[in-house]
């Protein structure tokens, strides 16, 4: 079996501060984060050897942010293409169900950007901004595909919006929940029934 290459001291370091990051910045966001005290000292990693790899924490942030971005657009867009005969509201509960997944899978991502949502910082809110209409974008696309078939009857825009915005908002109290228990696939089926037809009630396309 083939030994796997060997990590160099510095792709070492990046991981510790990244994994180091993401558990501080999902617990207090990056204000209320001490860069010595909540990242340095649980990585063990030096002050010289973090600036050798971000210029600040908000470098930092974005980094961590920026390592699952694609990743999670990709699957988003992939979950969401569906067959001859699938409806708008087939895209909705498959992109609900995708959100609240990601909730269950990487919920300190989420919990990151739940906290920086309303940053003061230029480049957070113009890096989570630009992440969040990629996310439109990767909808609109798929309802586009599906409109030949329903002609003038949605606006494949305004329902990407719906789903992204309302899902982050639902998603933050999903988070919020006292465990596993309250976090059942019996609750988040129920939520995902919830959001489809309020989407649908609100794209005129509640039958």
């Amino acid at each position: 079996m083939p030994q796997q290459p060997r990590r160099s001291d510095g792709e070492k370091t990046r991981l510790q501060l990244l994994a180091a990051g993401r558990r501080a910045f999902s617990r207090k966001g990056v204000v209320a984060t001490n860069l010595r005290e909540d990242i340095l000292q649980p990585a063990g990693v030096a002050p010289g050897s973090f600036y050798h790899q971000f210029k600040d924490k908000t470098d930092l942030l974005i980094a961590i942010l920026d390592e699952h971005a694609v990743s999670f657009r990709r699957r988003l867009s992939e979950v969401v293409v569906l067959g001859p005969g699938s409806s708008f509201e087939d895209i909705a509960r498959r992109a609900y169900e995708f959100v609240f997944a990601v909730a269950d899978s990487e919920g300190e991502l989420l919990r990151i950007q739940h906290y920086e949502r309303r940053s003061a910082d230029e480049r957070i809110a113009g890096y989570l901004a630009e992440n969040l209409e990629l996310w439109i974008q990767t909808l609109t696309r798929a309802y586009e595909r599906l409109a030949p078939g329903f002609s003038g009857e949605i606006d494949g825009r305004l329902a990407a919006e719906l789903i992204v915005k309302l899902g982050l908002v639902v998603v933050d109290d999903y988070l919020d929940l006292p465990g596993p228990r309250s976090r059942s696939g019996s609750f988040r089926g129920k939520a995902v029934s919830i959001l489809v037809t309020r989407d649908a009630s609100m794209t005129g396309r509640l039958d």
